[in-house]
This record gives C-alpha cells, structure tokens and sequence, in this order.
C-alpha cells in the first residue's frame, strides 16, 4: 500500500517539531511503526549487528558525512517483504532533513553556550549588538545594564548626542558602508546615569561556518560592546600603558584626557597647553602606538586605561 501524502505530511510536521520537542520525534517514531506493522522504529548512529528478516535496518545519509539508521523490528514470523522496504524508502527524505536540521540547530547552540561563556568572563557589561542595536548575546552584567538606567541600548535607550554618537560608532564596528573599524566613546555622567566608557569592538562572522546554512543564514555585521566604569582610575594601568608604548609625561597626560572624553581644546584648556602643543602630543602617540584615529587610540588605550583623571 503507497504511503499517503498527508501522512507524509503530518510525518514531516512531527519529525521537525521533534527538533525540539523529544515527545514530538517519538511520537512520530510510534507513527512509523504503525505504518510498517513493527513492534518497534528507532533512529540510531550505529547500523544493528544481526539483523534478521524481521529487522528492517536503512541508513540516511544526512549530507554531513554521517549517516544515521532508521531501524525497524516486527515479531517473530512476520518476515519484511520488498514492498515493506520500497514503503519505509518513502519515508527517509523527511528523517534524513529533519536530522540536518537537528544537527544545525544542535551546532548554533553550541556556538551560542562557547560565545557565552566567553562573555561571562568578563567581569563588567558585554554584550553583542547587530548594526541597529538589538542585543543578540550578553552576560550577566550585561542583562542588567541593558535595563537599568545607565545603558543607552535596549528599552531605555534615549535620543541624545549620545545616543546618536553611540550608533554611529556601532555603525563603524559592524563595517556599514565602511571596513569594520574598533571604537570608543565617553558617556558624560547625567542626572539618570554614571559617566561611562563604551568600547566597540568589530566580530567578523563567516556564513561558511554555519553547517548546512547555505544563503539561507547570511553572515550577520555584529560588534562587541564593552562598558566600563570611569568611577576611579587605576594607576597601574596608565603607568602600565605608558611603558609599553615609551610615553613621555606630557602624552599620558593628555592620553588620559582624551580617554575620558576631552575634545583637544578641552584637553587643551585642562592641561593649559596650547592647542599646537596637543596636537604635537597626539601626533607622536600616533606614532608610538601605531594608531592615526583618536578612535582607534582610544580602543587601544582602553584596555589598560579605566578612566581619565590623576594628576
């Protein structure tokens, strides 16, 4: 007897669902065994050894280079005949798109609990961000300063020159118009929030490591958003940053100034210098670090230096 298409119907429905739901796969299995008059249907890894005539065992390539079984048993004198075997062929496309996609979401998942991980080893707000803000991965601090209200994503976001200076530094680290670059910005304190340093950090994504994905998952433009405190300032850490990259008095100091948000007139104005002294300064960090954006400087900086102001 030919299988019905709306069996094959309620079949694939089942086997997908399954994916994620263990009760739905089984039931689908109970379903095939029925059709086929078996006790049993199971899918396994391994092919059975010692099947016999009332054994039914066919693998499914799932296209990964793995092959799975779908194994059938019926009781003792009910043989498999040739039209059992042409049935049950019938059936292994679904299984075998069903195991693809169990495999993919199975890999995503993965990737999803190592990019966690990573992010729950920072002790301060991570998060991933796509180019319009929406928050795709954070850790714990990073769940908690989305709602709270010191962030300036997620529903508490405002419309403010931060705001706007925030997207479009988002903007440069996913690469929209542009090659992915890293950025930084400093958030003023306001009557609703603490001051703050952002660092955004560029995450290249590649579609072709996304099993069986094909166009149908293009690779996402993301960037990775630090937030860090500029409640006190670390001393070690500009010392630190200063030897590294042979930074004379005068540099750190104006480094520091810029890292806490200062324009170059302000910094200017601050360390009462003029401006083509600053702009002297700022030249030879360039030069030392290997940078020729402030942006870029202060991505840089930003790993060591916690925030701007010790004289």
């Amino acid at each position: 007897m030919p299988v019905a298409n709306e069996y094959l119907l309620r079949l694939s429905t089942q086997l997908n669902e399954g994916i994620v739901h263990p009760q739905r796969w089984n039931e689908a299995l109970g379903s095939v065994a029925e059709l086929m008059d078996a006790e049993t249907a199971v899918v396994t890894e391994d092919s059975p050894h010692g099947v016999g005539a009332n054994d039914l065992c066919l693998p499914i390539e799932t296209g990964d280079g793995d092959t799975m079984y779908l194994s059938l048993h019926r009781g003792p004198d009910h043989a498999f005949q040739p039209a059992d075997v042409a049935r049950a062929q019938r059936l292994l496309p679904y299984f075998r798109t069903a195991l693809q996609l169990r495999h993919h979401v199975r890999s995503l998942q993965a990737r999803h609990n190592q990019a966690a991980c990573m992010l729950d080893s920072f002790d301060m707000p991570a998060l991933l961000l796509d180019p319009n803000g929406q928050v795709l991965l954070s850790n714990v601090a990073g769940q908690a300063w989305v709602h709270s209200s010191a962030s300036i994503v997620g529903p508490r976001r405002s419309q403010d020159a931060d705001s706007v200076r925030f997207r479009q530094c988002l903007r440069a680290a996913c690469g929209q118009g542009m090659a992915p670059q890293g950025a930084a910005m400093q958030l003023r304190a306001t009557e609703n929030r603490p001051a703050q340093y952002l660092v955004l950090s560029p995450v290249q994504t590649d579609a072709a490591s996304l099993p069986n994905a094909g166009s149908a998952l293009p690779a996402t433009p993301m960037a990775m958003l630090v937030v860090r405190s500029t409640a006190s300032y670390d001393n070690r850490a500009g010392r630190l940053f200063a030897e590294l990259f042979d930074l004379t008095p005068a540099e750190t100091r104006l480094l520091r100034r810029l890292v806490g948000g200062d324009s170059l007139a302000d910094a200017a104005r601050h360390l009462n210098v003029q401006m083509p002294t600053v702009r002297t300064h700022l030249q030879a960090i360039f030069r030392k670090t290997d940078t020729s954006r402030q942006s870029e400087l202060l991505s840089l900086a930003a790993t060591l230096v916690d925030t701007p102001y010790a004289e």
